[in-house]
């Protein structure tokens, strides 16, 4: 069971690890302009508040926090297969995880934001 736990944990991972490498490409450039790279961090906080808020700023329900495509399919077919409530479970957890990692990240997003505009002054 752990083997699912990691391949889910890899599911959910990869999109958000992806969209951190095209932020920090924008900082890797040479000649960065340092409004688009405002507007990046902006965007990206913005991407990653609104997986696990509502319109209202309200914290999502774990069931409705947007995990990505594959990582929702992946579960629905693990739980297929595995039609118990501990499979259920280990999902739950896993899900419980990746909300973490998006606190996490959101968190490290706003630590950006406030580096860039000490940077601008």
């Amino acid at each position: 069971m752990s083997d699912y736990k990691n391949y889910f944990l890899f599911e959910f991972a990869t999109p958000v690890v992806q969209e951190f490498e095209i932020l920090n490409s924008f900082f890797q450039q040479t000649r960065a302009d340092p409004h688009e790279l405002y507007q990046q961090i902006f965007l990206h906080q913005e991407n990653l508040q609104n997986r696990m808020y509502d319109a209202k700023r309200q914290k999502k329900n774990i069931h409705q926090v947007d995990f990505g495509v594959k990582f929702i399919t992946t579960c629905k077919k693990f739980l297929q297969q595995n039609n118990s409530a501990e499979a259920y479970l280990e999902t739950e957890t896993v899900k419980a995880r990746c909300v973490s990692m998006l606190e996490e990240a959101l968190g490290q997003g706003t630590r950006q934001e406030i580096l860039l505009k000490v940077c601008q002054i």
